[in-house]
């Protein structure tokens, strides 16, 4: 029976701050990125839409706010002009590849003052679920919330270039950060970050996620990877033995859940699925395109005889692992998302002896 609470609980609002970061090169992705988080929310969500512009033409930024005032006027969509806080803060060059406006996340806590947590997310994702739940679950004291890519073990790259004790987790990819805006700034962690990034300058090879894991590994949350799922990790789990107790960073049972019930598709790598992509996922950022009648992506480029070839190639491969992941959901009876929250903290999974360490 549904109560008079169940029923105020439903109705009451949830505010989601998200946080993108782009320049004009990004715009497209960012478009499709925003109106897959917009299209995904529930009736009882608002997401308050942050983007970070490092030179971004007000065509294009009137180009997504249409995006959002055409979903629905609920949500919000403001643009934060990157490019003197980048010049300055960059000027040591810690940049040398990826395009500087990642590093914007790192300054996210000082350009909303009066925000307690924000979910940052790259452009290179597609929201596959309302994403409201991250907004209320307890962190435990933690500073960020994320989903580990490598795990933690005696000898690893990353462990020993940035002093990361094997005790903890491991290396978390930094392109869904869900962030206490609170505590970054009570701590001081946006410049722990960057001087962080100032130690270790001559040994950054992801840039700012490596400067994030470096300074921050002791300060995480351990998020469900369907809400950070890489493109790229479902066919590599056809090699797994899933009575395996870990698989990279995840459990097997959590790679099935991920597979069938994503929260956010990360599209990592050089070959994104705007342009040419032949990996398991790309039908659905495919299928979101054609939805959403954006303009610019159709026809899709990159289309060329070696594409088609890949796809004909990979074709049995990818059939093979969706029987395996199907057969291994019938078989561990699972049915629905899982809940967000998994190990806890990084400390805790440190204190307790996580499963990887064992």
């Amino acid at each position: 029976m549904v109560t008079r609470n169940d029923v105020e609980e439903v109705q009451t609002p949830i505010v989601c701050t998200v946080v993108f970061a782009s320049n004009e090169k990004g715009v497209l992705p960012l478009s499709l990125a925003l109106w897959s988080l917009l299209r995904k929310a529930r009736e009882n969500t608002i997401y308050d839409v942050h983007i970070l512009c490092d030179g971004m033409t007000e065509e294009s930024q009137q180009r997504l706010i249409d995006i959002g005032s055409n979903i629905s006027t609920r949500h919000t969509v403001s643009f934060h002009n990157m490019k003197p806080i980048l010049d300055d803060k960059m000027k040591d060059g810690y940049v040398r590849y990826l395009p500087r406006s990642t590093w914007s996340r790192v300054f996210v806590p000082d350009l909303m003052p009066n925000v307690k947590r924000a979910l940052y997310v790259d452009i290179d994702i597609l929201f596959c679920d309302d994403c409201s739940e991250l907004f209320t679950l307890d962190m435990k004291g933690a500073a960020v919330g994320c989903v580990y890519e490598i795990p933690s073990s005696p000898g690893s790259v990353f462990n020993e270039t940035f002093d990361i004790p094997v005790e903890y987790p491991g290396y978390f990819n930094a392109g869904v950060l869900l962030m206490d805006l609170d505590m970054f700034r009570r701590d001081g962690l946006s410049e722990l970050v960057m001087q962080t990034a100032a130690k270790y300058s001559d040994k950054l090879k992801a840039q700012d996620q490596d400067a994030l894991n470096a300074a921050l590994y002791n300060r995480c949350f351990r998020l469900h990877p369907r809400w950070n799922w890489n493109d790229g990790f479902t066919r590599r789990f056809i090699k797994c033995n899933p009575s395996a107790r870990m698989w990279r960073a995840f459990e097997p049972r959590e790679v099935v859940e991920a597979t069938l019930f994503p929260g956010i598709l990360h599209f990592v790598g050089p070959h994104k699925p705007w342009n040419y992509n032949h990996r398991i996922m790309r039908s659905v950022y495919e299928a979101a395109i054609k939805e959403s009648g954006l303009p610019g992506f159709l026809p899709i480029p990159g289309w060329n005889f070696r594409t088609w070839l890949n796809r004909w190639l990979y074709a049995p491969m990818y059939t093979l692992t969706w029987r395996k992941i199907k057969k291994l959901a019938r078989q561990w009876g699972i049915t629905k998302a899982p809940s967000a929250v998994t190990w806890g903290t990084a400390t805790e999974s440190a204190e307790k002896g996580w499963p990887v360490s064992k």
